[in-house]
């Protein structure tokens, strides 16, 4: 599908969607409460006079013990309306850079233009038979509306490389091993309602779509939702948060590859590992097309008195489903509900946060990977 069209129709995508694509999901984006843990500091927001932020984490697998990793971002000044921003991730089998350039435009538009490079190499063969190399470049505008909302446009192109397979590769996978390039363009709406206090405190939600044309010469439609809602509850002696997210795919042209689909993991379901649940051949994961997920959290923060400790609950569920190949029918790629329940432990210190989650897989499937430990850590400076 060339450009042009693309761009014809990239209006219709724009009402189906969400945060993120799948390599975002593969990337490991695994906990997310950090993030939520200071909404007021925003990194790329000058105004805040933000250095940076660090993140660490370990979790535990039952299948491959403890894996760690660590993450940092910094920002780099340059001048009114204009910054950059340089990250790395490194974590076991796994490496990734990405730079920013963020420029306010001129001629009394109130809109950003954004220039993003990125790069990864990932060798999990844990949860996948193979390596990634994969490589991208965005251009993004963005327009405030209001003081709540933001619609992004954006343009990107990257290339993604499939290498070095185990020897017993399903087949379902074997097509997949082979280098591809991907041009994209898609929208996205971003909306944040402070309702004040109360039961119902804040309200997020996002919306955005994805048209792709594939060098191979597959077209693709994502589409992506999320909603996040929280507040408070009892005089403040316990406060919650409710996470919807729900993804598909749709390709044209030939099947869609492992490196398009969704791979979720402890971001989407605590107690599940990366690529631990969804369709499989034997013990290979294959991701999916669909997904749907809901997470919701209690949280006691006067339990301890005036202490940083704060203790909470969790439950998650949800599924990740549906393939273009099944190879016959002899995979299932059915809709199984999976589910998990655990319990929190949080502390605020300053600008930082330290977050542990224990969860147990109460509703899973033979086969799944289960990861009961996850111990995050952020400081932003």
């Amino acid at each position: 599908m060339a450009v042009k069209r693309l761009c014809a129709v990239a209006v219709l995508a724009a009402v189906a969607a969400g945060a993120g694509t799948a390599q975002d999901l593969m990337s490991g984006d695994e906990m997310p409460e950090a993030a939520e843990a200071m909404p007021g500091l925003d990194l790329q927001d000058p105004e805040t006079g933000l250095i940076g932020k660090i993140n660490a984490w370990l979790f535990y697998s039952s299948e491959d013990g403890v894996i760690g990793g660590a993450s940092g971002t910094f920002n780099l000044p340059s001048g009114e309306g204009r910054w950059m921003q340089l990250g790395g991730e490194v974590a076991e089998k796994r490496q990734s850079l990405t730079g920013i350039f963020h420029q306010d435009l001129a001629f009394g538009t109130p809109a950003s233009l954004d220039l993003t490079l990125r790069g990864s190499h990932d060798e999990r063969r844990d949860a996948l038979p193979f390596e990634t190399t994969t490589g991208g470049l965005e251009a993004r505008l963005t327009w405030p509306i209001g003081e709540a909302a933001t619609l992004g446009t954006y343009l990107g192109f990257s290339t993604n490389r499939i290498h070095n397979p185990e020897d017993d590769l399903s087949p379902l996978l074997a097509p997949d091993v082979r280098r591809s390039e991907r041009t994209a363009i898609g929208a996205d709406y971003q909306r944040t309602l402070d309702l004040g206090g109360g039961a119902l405190s804040r309200l997020r939600f996002g919306l955005g779509g994805e048209l792709a044309s594939i060098s191979s010469g597959e077209s693709q439609i994502r589409a992506q939702a999320s909603v996040l809602a929280g507040g408070s509850l009892a005089d403040g002696r316990m406060s919650w948060r409710g996470d919807l997210r729900m993804g598909l795919l749709e390709t044209s042209g030939g099947d869609s590859s492992i490196g398009d689909r969704f791979i979720l993991g402890p971001a989407t379901l605590r107690g599940f590992s990366y690529g631990g649940f969804g369709p499989r051949d034997g013990d290979q994961t294959l991701g999916g097309t669909r997904y749907a997920a809901a997470r919701f959290d209690v949280k006691f923060p006067q339990t301890f008195g005036e202490s940083a400790l704060m203790p909470g609950l969790h439950a998650d569920l949800g599924s990740l489903w549906g393939l273009d190949n099944t190879g016959g029918g002899a995979v299932d790629d059915d809709a199984h509900l999976r589910a998990s329940f655990g319990v929190t432990l949080s502390a605020r210190f300053g600008a930082g946060s330290l977050d542990l989650s224990l969860s147990d897989a109460v509703v899973k499937r033979d086969g799944d990977d289960a990861q009961p430990l996850q111990l995050s850590f952020q400081s932003r400076f």
